[in-house]
């Protein structure tokens, strides 16, 4: 059995071993005991659909999920592997999964945590949250920690992983995803 370090809070990953090499997955998956009290930044949707890309730029590294990236399996005729999403202070060379790769990963977690069997999960689950609201995610798109649940795994709302919600399109040679029935608007009518 392997031990692991006092200063790390290992989670119950084994639904994905089989999708990263399990010191790739753990490096991203796993919460230091310092880091678990922190609070779970909320990201914009704005931010996350500039990065609903493949990388382009100088120092842009791809999604250490590599050929298993979801971004491959949103188009098969337009195939591409996503860029590693950063939040501030994180390097490019700091290794990362894109925003979808996240979004299932995180999702798995969820479903573990909410349906699984197993023993309870140590840290938290998401990398980061989403706002919910006008302009920003609809609730009906999101995981949601349900009442009573571990808030303490899942403390914000994501945006729940569906490939159908996705489409590639490009702009000067760069495949990008459009994001679909996801928004705020896509569920609330505007009242008159």
């Amino acid at each position: 059995m392997d031990v692991c370090p006092e200063h790390l809070v290992p989670l119950q990953l084994h639904t994905l071993i089989t999708r990263l090499p399990f010191r790739d997955m753990l490096s991203q998956m796993t919460v230091s005991s310092s880091e678990q009290g922190a609070s779970v930044p909320l990201v914009l949707r704005e931010y996350e659909e500039r990065m609903l890309r493949e990388p382009f730029r100088e120092g842009e590294s791809r999604c250490v999920c590599g050929e298993n990236c979801e971004c491959m399996f949103i188009d098969p005729s337009n195939r591409f592997v996503g860029v590693q999403f950063h939040l501030g202070g994180e390097g490019a060379d700091d290794g990362g999964m894109c925003v979808l790769c996240l979004r299932r990963t995180t999702q798995e977690l969820f479903y573990e945590m909410v349906y699984g069997n197993g023993p309870a999960m140590h840290g938290c689950i998401q990398k980061y949250g989403n706002i919910c609201g006008p302009g920003e995610y609809a609730h009906e798109a999101c995981l949601l920690c349900p009442p009573g649940g571990a808030v303490q795994n899942m403390p914000l709302p994501v945006v729940a992983h569906h490939r159908h919600r996705y489409s590639v399109f490009v702009v000067h040679g760069v495949r990008y995803l459009k994001q679909h029935n996801v928004g705020w608007e896509d569920f609330h009518q505007a009242s008159s």
